[in-house]
């Protein structure tokens, strides 16, 4: 568990990686959804995917050393939301940006530093301070800031949205899969969906549509 998560005042244990039971159908549904998912309808997404997610890694870079315009922002933003929704999966990240970007362009850049690269606080503060505190930005969801802390770094963040969640309720109804509106919740749920990663072996861009799909296929069953 990591150390923010220790102090933190939600007392509920996460779940280890050999502690976690999944129904054998579930988990037999699961990997062949996996499966099916890489071998055809989605192997150029998730590689497109991944070039989307290493060409926002180093536009941040940019933002840490304050070379980062508004437009620039704007355009990567857009980029990979025509990725996102070229699925026609509104669920899957899909950000408003018109509206995020009505905020100041220096409050914009202030903000995501603070969030992705101010290491003295710990990530739920960071988090907290976009959604309700003094780094708050117009129309800077939950979705957005976690869709953010995932490009920063995707092997270490997940994107929440209520497809994933669903998701993750589906294939974890024991766990506490709470809706998320603070700093902590985020660290609950990040923490669970490396759980389902780890135990399916999924890459960093496949994680959010393969829980996506798991919870849309159990929505309809």
């Amino acid at each position: 568990m990591s150390e923010d998560l220790a102090d933190s005042t939600i007392q509920i244990p996460l779940p280890k990686l050999t502690q976690l039971t999944i129904e054998q159908d579930l988990e037999k549904r699961i990997r062949s959804l996996i499966n099916q998912k890489k071998r055809h309808s989605l192997k150029s997404y998730y590689k497109d995917r991944e070039d989307a997610i290493e060409s926002f890694h180093r536009l941040l870079q940019r933002l840490r050393n304050n070379n980062l315009n508004t437009s620039d922002l704007k355009q990567a933003l857009n980029d990979f939301n025509d990725l996102t929704g070229s699925l026609g999966e509104r669920e899957l990240g899909v950000q408003n940006i018109d509206r995020l970007l009505e905020n100041p362009h220096l409050k914009i850049m202030r903000s995501l530093r603070f969030l992705l690269f101010d290491e003295t606080s710990p990530l739920r503060d960071r988090i907290d301070g976009l959604l309700t505190g003094n780094e708050h930005l117009v129309g800077g969801s939950l979705g957005f800031v976690s869709t953010m802390l995932f490009l920063h770094d995707s092997s270490r963040y997940n994107i929440y949205n209520s497809g994933v969640l669903r998701g993750l309720r589906t294939v974890l109804p024991d766990a506490d899969t709470r809706e998320a509106f603070t700093g902590e919740d985020y660290q609950l749920f990040n923490d669970l969906v490396k759980v389902f990663k780890d135990r399916f072996s999924l890459k960093n861009e496949e994680v959010e549509h393969v829980l996506w799909a798991i919870g849309r296929h159990q929505h309809e069953e």
